[in-house]
């Protein structure tokens, strides 16, 4: 079997039926394994169907790279004891601590959380502020409580979920590093750290998914394709990104379309954010100043997401205005 030029011929066409994959002008015809060896580097190539085990195959889509979906809310339940993640008691100004405890009710709020594309980041579904992180501190490392606090941009503060055998919710940057049931402990509100990874049942995981994505919706299309932002001026010109004022910022302008990469964003239902299509670690905000608060007068950017509410931007009829 080879990777060529297509032609356009009907026996370069292959059909997935069952776990067959054969030739889609003959079915007699299989992808086979050849010899019946399973090693590294054998040879694969068209043979009489016969239904052996080198000739069954499934698709394995491809992941974001973190192992979760973006924009759906979901649980992390224990594989082991079938307790669930939360964000418990209150830890500072605006920190909670992540405990273990059964499902409840009551505040299920505390139980539901999405995972955010753009910054690789588990985040709080009621609060998309907070991410699920080690204590603050200087960096990550062995033994720090879990807790959910403010995003500030750091590669570990991000979470790496190992599906299959494995289910380890690993550090975005210390890889080594699994969120653990603190001392193997089978208890209602006992905490968790992270730990180094050793794959025993108290670091096994499984996100359990809603129905449906979460509640941020804010006027724009749920999993929106890129889309220009039109004036509906005279001019119908568009939103572009222009030229670059300092600080990871480019300032935004108005011009007739073009339809380039610099015109074209997509809306992060998992963030309530709008996005640059082409680079969605950049949000459409207003420019960022020494006091950090929002203000009329300063200019339209994008630049990096930064987790605060007042980076979202809101549709309602034909106005955009702050979240």
């Amino acid at each position: 079997m080879v990777i060529r030029p297509w032609t356009g011929r009907q026996n370069e066409r292959l059909k997935l039926q069952g776990q067959r994959l054969h030739n889609a002008q003959s079915t007699e015809q299989c992808v086979d394994i050849s010899g019946g060896r399973d090693a590294n580097g054998q040879r694969v190539h068209l043979w009489n169907c016969h239904g052996g085990w080198n000739q069954k195959w499934y698709l394995r889509y491809k992941q974001n790279g973190y192992g979760l979906r973006a924009g759906q809310q979901f649980k992390i339940r224990s594989t082991w004891n079938g307790r669930f993640l939360y964000a418990a008691e209150k830890w500072g100004s605006n920190m909670y601590r992540v405990r273990i405890r059964s499902t409840h009710k009551a505040d299920e709020w505390r139980e539901w959380f999405i995972f955010d594309k753009g910054t690789q980041s588990v985040r709080l579904a009621n609060n998309p502020d907070l991410v699920l992180t080690y204590y603050n501190a200087a960096r990550v490392a062995r033994g720090h409580n879990i807790v959910l606090r403010a995003w500030n941009g750091k590669r570990d503060m991000r979470i790496r979920y190992i599906p299959g055998a494995r289910q380890n919710l690993h550090n975005g940057e210390a890889d080594n590093l699994c969120i653990d049931i603190w001392q193997g402990r089978n208890a209602n509100n006992w905490p968790v750290i992270y730990w180094t990874c050793h794959n025993g049942h108290n670091q096994r995981w499984a996100p359990v998914y809603g129905k449906g994505v979460t509640n941020r919706n804010l006027g724009f299309a749920k999993n929106s394709k890129p889309f220009q932002i039109k004036s509906r001026g005279n001019g119908r010109r568009v939103l572009f990104v222009s030229s670059h004022i300092g600080g990871n910022q480019h300032e935004i302008k108005i011009r007739t379309p073009k339809y380039d990469g610099q015109e074209f964003f997509v809306y992060d239902v998992a963030t309530g954010s709008i996005r640059l299509a082409r680079d969605r670690r950049f949000v459409l905000t207003q420019q960022k100043t020494g006091a950090g608060t929002l203000r009329r007068g300063l200019r339209m950017v994008v630049r990096p997401w930064t987790g605060k509410q007042n980076e979202r931007l809101k549709m309602v009829g034909q106005r955009i205005h702050n979240a």
